[in-house]
């Protein structure tokens, strides 16, 4: 007997009582049934595979919902991880970050982030200098 555990939040049983969700199951390869483990009725094979790939559907779309929630984190943190690279290679004692546009070094003691510029114009400025050159 194999035992599967959680699979599915309804299934069909023979003579189930009615109220048990068969969220329990054991299969039976030898007599090809599966039975559940919490009534003890047997269940109908398409009607629990169907059950099954409810609940494979259902955890597959949490998972892309999650991995979404996942990527707008990431894309609104990501002057966060910019300040933490630019920490960590502070830290290093062998290097420095770089400018990633003019490749100069930025050290710690250069006012890093103590001056600055509103978004829009800053978007203007670099549409400037990549039509220039």
């Amino acid at each position: 007997m194999i035992n599967v555990t959680h699979i599915a939040d309804h299934a069909v049983g023979i003579g189930a009582n009615g109220s048990c969700r068969h969220r329990h199951i054991v299969l039976d390869p030898s007599a090809k049934t599966i039975k559940c483990d919490d009534c003890g009725a047997y269940l109908e094979p398409f009607e629990t595979l169907m059950n099954l790939k409810r609940a494979i559907d259902r955890t597959m779309e949490g998972i892309k919902e999650e991995r979404h929630k996942l990527l707008e984190l990431r894309e609104q943190n990501r002057h966060l991880l910019a300040a933490r690279q630019a920490e960590k290679a502070w830290q290093s004692r062998t290097t420095v970050p770089v400018c990633p546009h003019c490749h100069e070094p930025i050290f710690a003691d250069d006012g890093f982030g103590s001056a600055r510029m509103g978004r829009e114009m800053a978007k203007l400025k670099r549409e400037r200098r990549q039509e220039k050159g």
